[in-house]
């Protein structure tokens, strides 16, 4: 039973990680694109003019529009593989090729749909699912779903079609979103490039150099220190209401089913210039273990903050909250929490150890 618990809990960590970052950018695109668009442009969809995306270290290809504007992930680390954007004329849309990270081994691929949907029908107040059915990506059984949806940091309604597979134990997920006034116009392109994926053969990468184009931040009180967490403690759920408001969770015992908060001022971040404005943006990797220090189950790249100012910030908040989706077994385990600076690579890990009690 314990092993189920984790497993199910996995799955819905794995399927947050993959989603977050994804509907993240699509709404700050669409909310930057919408003061500038005129309208749809001609994508040319003319199969013969379409340019091909290749990736062998994740061992995929794809067309797109020549005039589609293609950003490609520079960090290894994160689920990003690339994204491609319709022109800066046009009404927004985007479509994402996101994953190859591992999934939960042997995996059915219906459970891993069924986490989706639940994870998506719990972080939407107005979710509406509008279609979901089978399909192939790339010769191998995959699934779609349409759906509609409000980001909760912008209010902008978006219209999202994905298609989800698992190939050897990765899972993999294609995102394609936009205004749900523009999603029929745009299908026919989209199904094109849909249409157009490939798995290729995988080869092992060169080093990627470190992004240079970082500023460190000026914030930390010794210099030496470089990233780190300047406090790190468990709070009550809800309670955290900004920089230093927050209720601490006065113990590190918790009950079975319940939330586990965790509260972080980082300090020595980068900002990563963006024409006038600065990002802040931050990742964790969690690791469950028990006291004997084996690994029970754990997460990568969980987008936990993403900060777009006019200003370096010099100070923030991060948190890193863990859902019992299905109660832990009662016992005593050690959470090692890994934060990750996106922007310079930079990264320090805290150590927690907790206690499942129904006492």
């Amino acid at each position: 039973m314990a092993k189920v618990n984790i497993f199910v809990s996995l799955v819905a960590m794995i399927v947050l990680s993959l989603f977050a970052a994804v509907l993240l950018g699509f709404a700050l695109q669409i909310a930057t694109a919408q003061q500038n668009s005129t309208g749809i442009t001609s994508t040319n969809n003319n199969s013969t003019n379409f340019l091909t995306y290749s990736n062998s270290t994740y061992g995929i290809k794809i067309q797109y529009p020549p005039n589609w504007i293609k950003q490609e992930s520079q960090n290894q680390s994160s689920n990003d593989i690339v994204k491609f954007s319709s022109p800066g004329s046009a009404a927004p849309a985007s479509l994402a090729v996101i994953g190859g990270k591992p999934a939960p081994h042997s995996i059915p691929l219906q459970v891993y749909i069924n986490t989706s949907i639940y994870v998506l029908r719990h972080s939407f107040d107005n979710f509406s699912l509008v279609e979901s059915n089978t399909t192939t990506l790339g010769g191998f059984p995959a699934h779609k779903i349409v759906y509609t949806a409000t980001i909760p940091s912008s209010g902008i309604e978006i219209k999202f079609m994905q298609i989800l597979t698992i190939k050897d134990n990765k899972s993999l997920v294609i995102t394609f979103g936009t205004l749900p006034a523009n999603f029929s116009t745009y299908l026919p392109t989209i199904q094109q490039m849909i249409d157009s994926f490939a798995f290729i053969p995988v080869t092992t990468p060169a080093a990627i150099p470190s992004n240079a184009a970082t500023i460190p931040a000026a914030n930390a009180t010794n210099a030496k220190q470089g990233f780190h967490s300047a406090l790190d403690t468990f709070v009550v759920p809800g309670s955290v209401n900004g920089y230093g408001v927050y209720q601490a969770h006065n113990s590190s015992i918790f009950k079975p089913g319940e939330k586990i908060l965790l509260y972080i001022e980082p300090g020595g971040y980068s900002y990563k210039p963006m024409g006038s404005l600065f990002l802040m943006n931050f990742t964790a990797d969690v690791l469950v273990s028990d006291k004997a220090g084996h690994v029970l189950t754990g997460l990568q790249n969980l987008p936990i903050s993403t900060l777009i100012s006019h200003y370096k910030n010099k100070e923030l908040l991060l948190t890193v909250s863990l859902t019992q989706t299905t109660p832990f077994p009662t016992g005593n385990y050690v959470l090692k929490y890994t934060i990750h600076d996106v922007p310079s690579g930079n990264s320090f890990d805290i150590v927690k150890n907790i206690t499942i009690s129904n006492g």
